[in-house]
């Protein structure tokens, strides 16, 4: 081969290995759950172990949408400067982007739901796919204008949104984290602290993170929120609380086993009872803190509780908020019901 064609094959290559960042793209919200996150990293619709996202899936499929697109979770992404510049796109959450238009998450479905209240409120962008701190210019969110009526019937329309963000944080000069305390880096996480107007009922955030100049790389996520003490989710994922439920149950069961083993002294007993799946009291047939609710996506093992899920932690019944594998009563992902005894 001649140095010419060699050069000429590299150059392929390099072209599309940059094809490749720019299609598959690296974030979305998973903290408060966004749709990706719960239809997408926490649910597929070739293994939907809840049912929670079912409509979606259904949605999707009955448009000509393939199963595969959801695996892509992270990859909504378009190249300009967002909202801002950019005023009528004819789907919201998707942004008439680049990888799919309309994405799955424009779908109009009954989608699950996370409990949220007005006020300081903590958003977290996972960017672990690509972690682009460096060029990271912009966080925004925008909400759902007050009387909004979410019909599960309906896609998303711009119309149904307030016209500015609620939240705008930017990083001067771009990547440095330094220079707005509302925004921090986290692992692979930015975690962004938002003043949440005041609303009831349902609605649904709208979020850019934006990349600067260099790129102009742009992600975009929905998350689906009830104010005032709604449901922790929607009406569609009641078959995700009877799934959640017989994952109780079977890991109820393996810590009885467990227990009955080590039992050969009262106060044997009583230490395993405290890792059991009882709580005692009125906590009865709820798992113990670590025994946790929710198999992990490929169905493995048990490593998390998603939202709606209840957990006792050190004598304490607590109420997951969202997704979640911190320990329950250490952040704000768990609401504490009350006392077990």
């Amino acid at each position: 081969m001649t140095l010419k064609k060699r050069t000429l094959k590299s150059l392929a290559a390099l072209a599309l290995m940059s094809f490749s960042v720019v299609a598959f793209g690296h974030g979305y919200i998973e903290k408060p759950p966004s749709r990706q996150q719960h239809c997408g990293k926490e649910e597929s619709p070739d293994n939907p172990m809840s049912g929670k996202c079912n409509d979606a899936f259904d949605a999707y499929r009955a448009q000509g949408g393939q199963n595969s697109h959801w695996y892509n979770f992270m990859s909504v992404v378009a190249h300009h400067e967002g909202r801002k510049k950019i005023k009528n796109t004819e789907n919201v959450c998707g942004f008439d982007g680049e990888t799919w238009n309309p994405a799955p998450y424009d779908m109009a479905a009954d989608w699950p739901t996370t409990p949220m209240r007005s006020g300081r409120q903590e958003f977290e962008w996972d960017i672990s796919y690509g972690p682009h701190f460096s060029d990271t210019e912009e966080l925004v969110f925008y909400i759902t204008k007050p009387g909004f009526n979410f019909n599960p019937n309906e896609k998303l329309t711009w119309d149904d949104f307030e016209s500015q963000p609620f939240c705008d944080e930017r990083l001067s000069p771009a990547g440095n984290f330094g220079s707005n305390g509302n925004v921090s880096e986290e692992g692979s996480h930015i975690v962004v602290n938002c003043d949440v107007p005041s609303r009831s009922g349902r609605h649904v955030i709208y979020s850019e993170w934006g990349r600067n100049e260099w790129t102009y790389e742009r992600f975009f996520s929905c998350v689906d929120v009830v104010f005032g003490g709604g449901s922790s989710t929607s009406s569609s994922s009641s078959s995700s609380s009877s799934s959640s439920s017989s994952s109780s149950s079977s890991s109820s069961s393996s810590s009885s086993s467990s227990s009955s083993s080590s039992s050969s002294s009262s106060s044997s007993s009583s230490s395993s009872s405290s890792s059991s799946s009882s709580g005692g009291g009125g906590c009865d047939g709820v798992n113990v803190y670590p025994n946790w609710t929710a198999k992990d996506w490929s169905g493995g093992a048990y490593n998390h509780a998603n939202g709606g899920d209840q957990m006792v932690h050190q004598g304490s019944l607590y109420e997951a908020n969202w997704y979640t594998a911190s320990e329950p009563g250490s952040d704000n992902s768990w609401t504490t019901i009350g006392s077990c005894n």
